[in-house]
């Protein structure tokens, strides 16, 4: 571990920034480290947010305000330390490719990500937003932030096809209007939301969907954009010009015959995303592919097939392949779909040979198939399973303006926050539905439930990071007191999750 008392000293003839790879929000009692979806780089280090202390925010924060020369000096003025610690700090965060670990007392350390700051020679524009309350005096504490930091504003139901799987509840209405969202995005971005996500249904069944990127880019957002609509020439050069080089491109078969018992594609489907992504070459837009697979089309030869398909097109540059996941909106039609194991570990062996044209990844497909991971003591399930901040730092607004702590349980009473047509984010955020559903008390657990009596169930279900799926814990039909699928208290699970 590293102590901010070593010194180092930095050329200080130049700008020194916050990288656009990451945001800070600064509010009181502590800072949050946030990566910015605005900027897309697929080798750095994968996280969503966490808290770090005040001081650290605000170096972050205000370095590029000055040269760095000047900025050193108000920083150390401002903080009441030396000059010379603050420029090792800097020093060890700019353009380093390494994590690195900085032990503040004997209780408290943090790992920073890599390059963190970056030079420059003109002074540039940072991601950062400071609550009027921010003091870097204040105690430190780990807490729920005033605002989201990250939201999924579902903007449609609409589709361009009617997926088999389908994952969505398609019948919220009535859909919010072009003004609606656009008011949206004015008041996410005043209150210092950093990330936005932008779901469906399909963006592109919106007629308005031009409209609504174009507020997000003028404020800097840039949401990752997945579609199954092959989109034309026109609507390619309009991404372009708005920073766009790549997008995601659902594509389940190079069949028509599969991709009609699949999604229900109208006869001319193909040909488009033929067109789609013969444009997309000669624009220089990158596609990234996505496959779900089925009992249609998990089958090795089909999977190769596409492959091979695939291949033809210089603008694919990553295929990613995933089995279709249970959705209580296709229940009658799940057991019909699920994927073979015995074709999922075929997949994981084709995709392992050498050779392949492009990145080829997959999703919750191992060698031995699919296997839901649980691990054999809750001590263990704390550490490794997935954390969720639903409700800690993210918000889903759905396509009919109610506010839930995750798009996939939509309007499950249970976790509907509010309405933005009756009140504003802040206020949905900050009710006391929202509050009380952070830090579950331990009384509003179900005594026959295993997680009533847990000796984890601070670390699992309160704080600022949760290791249970509440989306998960709904599919298997358990009431939303028991543990997670994941956990060994809970009881065996069949589902792909």
């Amino acid at each position: 571990m590293i102590r901010l008392s070593s010194i180092i000293l930095l050329n200080s003839n130049m700008f020194i920034h916050l990288s656009p790879k990451y945001a800070v929000r600064n509010e009181r009692n502590c800072s949050y480290l946030i990566q910015s979806t605005r900027v897309i780089d697929r080798s750095s280090q994968t996280f969503d947010s966490f808290c770090i202390l005040s001081f650290m925010g605000f170096i972050l924060a205000h370095i590029g305000d000055f040269e760095t020369e000047e900025s050193l000096t108000r920083i150390s003025s401002k903080l009441g330390i030396s000059r010379n610690a603050v420029n090792n700090f800097i020093t060890q965060l700019t353009e380093n490719p390494e994590c690195k670990n900085f032990m503040i007392d004997e209780t408290h350390s943090v790992n920073l990500p890599p390059d963190l700051l970056v030079r420059s020679d003109l002074k540039v524009d940072v991601n950062v937003w400071e609550s009027p309350e921010f003091d870097i005096a204040s105690d430190y504490v780990i807490k729920r932030p005033e605002m989201p930091l990250s939201v999924n504003l579902m903007v449609t139901t609409q589709c361009t096809t009617d997926c088999a799987y389908c994952y969505a509840n398609r019948s919220l209405l009535p859909l919010m209007d072009t003004d609606t969202i656009l008011g949206l995005i004015d008041e996410l971005y005043i209150g210092g939301v950093t990330n936005i996500t932008l779901t469906g249904g399909d963006v592109f069944a919106r007629k308005d969907w031009m409209i609504i990127l174009k507020k997000l880019r003028e404020y800097g957002y840039f949401p990752y954009l997945s579609t199954k609509t092959p989109i034309g020439r026109e609507s390619i050069v309009t991404l372009k010009g708005l920073g766009y080089d790549e997008i995601q491109f659902s594509l389940d078969s190079c069949s028509e015959e599969i991709l009609k018992k699949m999604v229900a594609a109208p006869n001319n489907y193909l040909d488009k995303v033929k067109n789609f992504l013969l444009n997309a070459e000669k624009l220089e837009m990158k596609v990234l592919i996505r496959s779900v697979l089925t009992r249609h089309n998990s089958n090795i030869c089909t999977v190769k097939s596409l492959y091979d398909f695939l291949c033809g097109y210089g603008s694919v540059r990553e295929w990613v392949l995933t089995p279709a996941f249970f959705s209580p909106y296709k229940q009658s039609e799940y057991k019909g779909l699920e994927v073979y194991n015995t074709d999922l570990k075929d997949i994981y062996d084709f995709i392992h040979q050498e050779g392949m044209k492009f990145y080829v990844g997959l999703n919750k497909i191992t060698k031995e198939g699919y296997c839901l991971r649980r691990t054999e003591r809750v001590e263990d399930f704390v550490i490794s399973n997935q954390i969720c901040l639903a409700n800690t730092t993210s918000l889903s607004i759905l396509a009919n303006g109610k506010c839930s702590v995750c798009e996939m349980l939509y309007e499950d009473e249970d976790f509907i926050l509010g309405d933005i047509h009756v009140n504003s984010v802040r206020e949905i955020w900050n009710s006391p539905k929202a509050t009380d559903l952070y830090s579950l008390s331990r009384d509003t657990i179900n005594s026959d439930s295993p997680c009533y009596g847990c000796k984890v169930f601070t670390e699992c279900r309160q704080g600022y990071g949760k290791r249970i799926c509440y989306l998960d814990i709904r599919k298997t039909g358990k009431p939303l007191s028991f543990p997670d699928p994941r956990c060994p208290m809970a009881e065996k699970c069949d589902l792909i999750l």
